[in-house]
Formats: structure tokens, sequence, C-alpha cells
């Protein structure tokens, strides 16, 4: 059975990707505690990027390190076809905390975005135990 796609091989390193990704997925949920990071997130899902924007911003000055808020940043400067502030603030949010893995994986999606391959693939790699 070995080479084949239902190889224990295979099997384990698909559950060892699920369980990444149900990881970062958990600790985004537990970045998002703070009620301003919730409203924020709602003000975004409706399309209110100024005012989600304004919020984190005034967020920020009370919390500067916050990763959670620099990634929340980062997807609206995205939306907003701001790249380069995109890739900035996800950079600083992975600065702050290195181990924000939903974080990073934005950031390696956005350096694939902006025609950077081979630092997409390092900060992918670098997000795998």
């Amino acid at each position: 059975m070995s080479g084949s796609s239902g190889s224990p091989s295979n099997g384990a390193a698909l559950g060892a990707v699920i369980d990444v990704f149900r990881n970062a997925s958990d600790a985004l949920d537990r970045s998002l505690r703070h009620p301003r990071l919730r409203e924020a997130v709602a003000l975004m899902q409706a399309r209110r990027f100024g005012q989600a924007e304004k919020l984190l911003r005034d967020f920020l000055d009370a919390h500067p390190r916050d990763a959670s808020a620099l990634q929340l940043m980062a997807g609206i400067a995205w939306r907003q076809e701001r790249k380069t502030d995109a890739e900035l603030l996800l950079s600083q949010c992975l600065q702050f905390n290195p181990d924000f893995i939903a974080a990073r994986f934005n950031y390696a999606s956005i350096l694939l975005k902006v025609n950077k391959p081979e630092a997409a693939l390092a900060e992918a790699d670098s997000a795998w135990p």
C-alpha cells in the first residue's frame, strides 16, 4: 500500500496539516476575546472598513503590540488594495507574536500574491511544527 494515496504516511501527514489549521483557528478565536476586536470584525464583515480601521487604530493606541489588532488592520489594508501596508502590518504582527500561526499563513498568502514566492514558502514552512 506504500505510495498510494491511502497510505498510513499520507494519512498521518494529512492529520498533521489538519491539526495545524485547527490549532491556528482556535488560537485566532482566542485572540479575538476583547470586545473591541470582535466589534472590529463585525464592522469588517459589514464592509464598513473605515469604521473598523478607526476602532482598531484607537485600540492599537492603547495596545500597540496587540498582534490580533495588527492582523485585522492588515486585512483591512489588503481589502483596500494597500498591499504594502498589509505586508508591513503582518510582518510587525509576527515580530510581536511569532507563534501566531493564522497571521503567519496570512502573511505567506500575501507574500505569494505580491509575487514573493520564496519568502511565502519560507513563512509557510516556518508555521509547521
